[in-house]
């Protein structure tokens, strides 16, 4: 006997998502299919045999069928089973035809075919998020409330101006990791938290250099870095200023400008973020001349393929210190300055910035270790902070 597919689907709209993060669960198939048949918005239609996860061709102006975003159809000489799937895109065709792209419901489809065993919950939400609403108490004995070293740390916590902000609090900015090239006078709170681990520096500034400050932050390309920004009184804060406003601030082109590859301003593209980058990208502001950082001797001065130490540095040096043994990596130049044996001092010209290698813009790629892609260490760890201008 001949059969003819043939399948019956109905359009409905469910508080139901695509991502599982609202769904329902049902007792029983009547209870689930008396709950979807109350939700159909469109029905009598008439396909062939409907594939799962396919396009439907509706016969119906796109229109009309904004306000469903689900579908259930039964292909009745298969089987009685209604399957249910989300609808995740709507295409209009003509004014009398639109397709519809469906993802079938798993949950749903097959709902009385799995069974759910216990799990443990890890959080919970609620509607009603009111404080102590939902906590259980504990049955903790509690014993008489003492203070220890009790003293008044401030008349008021609060500044109804700009002026009594500026005179009584610092506007704070936590950070991952220490800001590079500062050369305003923004001073800095002498403090960590967080351990050793997870360290967070914090820069205290006032309400006219904050924006400056974020600015600056966002131009190095170390956004990321940001934890938090907050108001502190100036009561709790033990800070020094990033330098000496008594002494002269000395000429970029006579020493390097945190003892960088650049004798001039640059901008970080790209911070240390080992395995995924090994190193720090920079590209040169003013001037695009690679300059050593430190005293050694050139171990490596060529072109450097992707299957060679899966890097593709392009053309790269490598130098070895001489006191620390570590091996500083330039990457991706345009032009080599020096050879393999070549002595150089911190301040000798060694290249050229390019963009050579497996590279997607004109950057060095600046990386200290010891060898290639093992035990790296974060470049800016070995900056001169002491003497040259910034964060120390």
């Amino acid at each position: 006997m001949l059969v003819y597919p043939h399948t019956n689907l109905k359009l409905l709209n469910v508080p139901l998502t695509p991502d599982y993060k609202y769904t329902l669960d049902f007792t029983d198939v009547i209870e689930q299919t008396t709950y979807f048949f109350s939700k159909t918005v469109r029905s009598n239609f008439e396909f062939n045999y409907q594939r799962k996860d396919d396009i439907i061709s509706i016969d119906c102006e796109i229109d009309k069928l904004y306000n469903c975003n689900y579908v259930m159809y039964q292909n009745s000489n298969f089987s009685d089973k209604w399957f249910y799937a989300f609808i995740t895109d709507m295409k209009y065709v003509n004014e009398q035809v639109t397709h519809i792209k469906i993802d079938t419901d798993v949950f749903q489809t097959w709902l009385f075919d799995f069974k759910i065993n216990p799990s443990f919950v890890v959080r919970e939400h609620v509607i009603n998020d009111k404080i102590g609403i939902h906590t259980l108490p504990e049955n903790l004995s509690c014993g008489e409330t003492k203070a220890v070293n009790k003293f008044l740390i401030g008349d008021s916590m609060a500044a109804t101006s700009k002026l009594e902000f500026d005179e009584n609090f610092y506007c704070v900015i936590m950070t991952s990791e220490p800001i590079k090239f500062l050369t305003e006078n923004i001073p800095k709170i002498d403090s960590f938290v967080g351990g050793v681990v997870n360290p967070c520096y914090m820069y205290a500034t006032d309400s006219n250099s904050f924006h400056e400050f974020m600015d600056k932050i966002n131009e190095n390309g170390q956004a990321s870095a940001v934890v938090s920004c907050v108001a502190i009184p100036k009561f709790f804060c033990n800070f020094y200023p990033l330098q000496d406003e008594s002494q002269p601030t000395p000429p970029l082109n006579d020493k390097l400008y945190l003892n960088s590859p650049y004798k001039g301003k640059f901008s970080i593209t790209q911070i240390f973020n080992p395995p995924i980058h090994n190193g720090i990208d920079m590209v040169g502001m003013d001037s695009k001349e690679i300059y050593s950082t430190i005293n050694g001797i050139v171990v490596d001065s060529r072109w450097q393929n992707d299957n060679d130490h899966n890097a593709g540095y392009g053309k790269l040096i490598r130098i070895q210190d001489e006191e620390t043994k570590l091996y500083f990596i330039f990457g991706h130049l345009d032009e080599i300055k020096v050879s393999v044996g070549d002595k150089v001092n911190i301040g000798d010209l060694i290249g050229i910035e390019g963009n050579t290698g497996n590279s997607t813009g004109n950057h060095l790629h600046y990386q200290v270790s010891m060898g290639w892609n093992d035990d790296v260490r974060n470049p800016s760890n070995f900056s001169d902070f002491e003497n040259t201008l910034g964060v120390h």
